[in-house]
């Protein structure tokens, strides 16, 4: 079963939560000589698929950011010529 589409915010702090889940577990799998902290050699399998993970999504968030229409704020002094990002600030 397919669950519905996310909304483009819905997937900015879907992107987000997997980017921090994925730098927390990194924050585990530091090399320490020729291994890892986990124990395995190093390169660790497991630091390269969350590294993956992560480049993934931070690729994913800067297409979406190329591609959204920005938001005009028309109140703002100079006759709405500023624009913000209709992202919100993660991090």
């Amino acid at each position: 079963m397919v669950g519905k589409a996310l909304s483009p915010q819905e997937f900015i702090d879907y992107a987000w939560q997997q980017i921090r889940a994925a730098e927390a577990l990194l924050a585990r799998h530091q090399p320490v000589g020729r291994s890892c902290e986990c124990g395995r050699p190093a390169p660790c399998p497991h630091a390269a698929s969350l590294n993956e993970r992560r480049t993934h999504y931070l690729r994913r968030l800067g297409l979406l950011e190329h591609t959204r229409p920005r938001c005009v704020r028309e109140n703002e002094p100079g006759g709405g010529g500023n624009t913000q990002p209709l992202t919100g600030a993660h991090g």
